[in-house]
């Protein structure tokens, strides 16, 4: 009996090695190295040789043991190099198909999750300001702060050599006390007097695109898509950004 309890115990054991490996295997984590170091006690010292990308690798591999439906991921791509990041979001595309996983980003670049996302929803001050589907979100852009968002993440593409960055102004709102009407009103240039009084509803663009901005009232002043913003759009889709699939 204690030797069939042990065959037991061993083959569970041989189990769950060989799906850790197999998860390990679908994140591109092979190397005998990085395998060894996988399983090592986190106090390792050699665990901490891990680069940025095999830690973020790591990270999705001990998710996908679990088997989740949805997959939350925190900036996903922000601590990798330029290289690294394209890698990533090409693996993140094919995990989703292979696993059937619906993945949940929350980022500030707007731009670079792009290719690996189907509808993207852009929060200010814990409410919704805009969505829409990936493509709209990122070539239509209507919200102000949308606008800023695409602006203030540098993306390599052709074009972007001595590009400036352009910070969106002021600070967010502290929601202690929330201010009265629209939250982005203080730092959005293109404020009307109803902004600091009445909070915008959703106003429908299309039938998969809404933005919250007063902006887009039939009596508002047209206000068109800045400049510098609609050079990055140009040049992300020249540079084939605009091809979501």
């Amino acid at each position: 009996e204690d030797i069939n309890n042990l065959k037991n115990e061993l083959s569970n054991k041989a189990k769950v090695v060989y799906i850790i490996c197999a998860c390990l295997s679908s994140v591109n984590f092979k190397s005998k190295k990085t395998i060894k170091i996988a399983f090592a006690d986190p106090t390792d010292k050699n665990a901490k040789s891990l680069s940025g990308g095999e830690c973020q690798r790591l990270a999705l591999a001990r998710v996908l043991i679990n088997e989740a439906d949805i997959i939350l991921l925190d900036e996903p791509i922000s601590a990798l190099d330029v290289a690294n990041r394209e890698i990533m979001k090409a693996e993140l595309k094919q995990l989703q198909k292979k696993f059937n996983v619906t993945m949940l980003f929350i980022t500030h670049e707007l731009p670079l999750l792009y290719n690996v996302t189907d509808d993207i929803m852009v929060m200010y001050a814990g409410q919704i300001v805009e969505k829409g589907t990936a493509r709209e979100m990122v070539f239509d852009p209507v919200h102000p702060y949308s606008h800023g968002l695409m602006n203030s993440i540098l993306v390599p593409e052709e074009g972007t050599r001595g590009h400036k960055l352009t910070a969106i102004p002021g600070t967010p709102p502290n929601m202690i006390y929330p201010p009265v009407g629209d939250a982005f009103a203080a730092r959005n240039k293109y404020a009307l007097q109803i902004d600091f009084e009445q909070q915008p509803p959703m106003f429908q663009i299309s039938d998969t695109h809404y933005a919250a901005t007063w902006l887009l009232h039939p009596n508002a002043p047209k206000v068109e898509m800045p400049e510098i913003v609609k050079d990055r759009i140009k040049r992300m889709s020249k540079a084939g950004g605009d091809n979501n699939g």
